[in-house]
C-alpha cells in the first residue's frame, strides 16, 4: 500500500467515524449545516473533563466572543494541531510507519530522548514529511474557518504557533495561508516541543486559541486571554485535556 493510499484510507475512516458519532448524538456538522448551540455544561456534566473545576465551565459562543473583543487590531495566536487542523490521519500514519516510541500525537518525544541514530533519523524524517506534505491530508476545522474569518474582518493580526519540530524547511505556512485565505502572514513559529510562552510574548499575543492544557497554561503565563478550542473526540492525541479547568473560556461547538 502506498503512503497516499494509506493516508486516504485513514482519513476516510476517521471522517466517517466523526460523522457517525456527531449524528448519533444529534449534533449537526458542516456538511449538513451550521452546528447548533450546545447547552451550558454544569459542574456535574463537566466533571469528566475538568475534575478540579469549581462552578460551571465558562462556555462562550462565537457571537459572545465577537462582542467581547477589544478594539482592533489585536494580535491573535492559533495553535495548529487539533485547533485549526484535524491532523490525526498524518500522526496515525506516522505511528504505524515509525512506531509509537518515535511518533505519538500529544507526547513530547524529543530527538535527544531516542536511543539510536536510526530512531533519530526516523524522527527527523517524520517531522520533515509532516511539515512538507502530509498536511495535504489534514482537514481544516470548521471552527477555525469561523474564527479566522472573524479576526480577518476586524483587521486583527493572525499568528500561528506550534510545538511541532522544525527540521529546516516547511510548507505549513503556505498551506494555512491557502486554506484560510490569508494574504500575508508571518511564518509559523515552531517551538520544537518547548513551551510557547516566549513565542506568545514575542508576537504580543492578546488572545490565544488552543486545544491542550499546555496551550492554556502558556497563554495565561504570557498574559494572553486563553480560549479553549475543544479537541475532537476522535483525535489520536490521547493526552488528557481539562476543558475549563484553568478558568478559561471554552468555545462552544469547537470540536468540529
Amino acid at each position: 500500500m502506498t503512503t497516499e493510499t494509506g493516508l486516504k484510507r485513514v482519513l476516510v475512516m476517521t471522517l466517517g467515524f466523526i460523522f457517525t458519532v456527531a449524528t448519533s448524538v444529534g449534533i449537526s456538522i458542516a456538511v449538513i449545516g451550521r452546528p447548533q448551540p450546545l447547552p451550558t455544561i454544569s459542574k456535574v456534566a463537566a466533571a469528566a473533563v475538568a475534575p478540579s473545576a469549581i462552578g460551571e465551565t465558562k462556555l462562550i459562543t462565537l457571537h459572545q466572543l465577537e462582542q467581547s473583543l477589544g478594539p482592533a487590531p489585536l494580535d491573535v495566536v492559533f495553535d495548529v494541531d487539533d485547533t485549526v487542523l484535524f491532523t490525526s490521519a498524518a500522526f496515525q500514519w506516522g505511528t504505524r510507519k515509525y512506531g509509537k516510541e518515535i511518533v505519538s500525537a500529544g507526547v513530547s518525544v524529543r530527538e535527544e530522548d531516542l536511543k539510536t541514530e536510526e530512531d533519530r533519523q526516523k524522527y527527523r524524517e517524520f517531522w520533515t514529511k509532516l511539515n512538507n506534505g502530509l498536511d495535504e491530508y489534514s482537514v481544516p476545522k470548521w471552527i477555525a474557518y469561523e474564527l479566522i474569518k472573524l479576526h480577518k474582518s476586524r483587521g486583527d493580526r493572525i499568528h500561528f504557533v506550534t510545538k511541532r519540530i522544525f527540521t529546516g524547511e516547511e510548507q505549513l505556512t503556505a498551506l494555512l495561508k491557502e486554506h484560510f485565505g490569508l494574504e500575508e502572514i508571518e511564518p509559523v513559529i515552531f517551538t520544537n516541543r518547548k513551551a510557547k510562552v516566549d513565542s506568545f510574548k514575542k508576537v504580543r499575543a492578546t488572545i490565544s486559541y488552543g486545544d491542550s492544557d499546555g496551550d492554556i497554561r502558556d497563554s495565561i503565563t504570557a498574559g494572553a486571554r486563553p480560549i479553549r478550542v475543544m479537541r475532537a473526540r476522535t483525535s489520536v492525541n490521547v493526552e488528557p485535556v481539562h476543558n475549563g479547568d484553568f478558568g478559561e473560556e471554552v468555545l462552544m461547538n469547537s470540536e468540529f
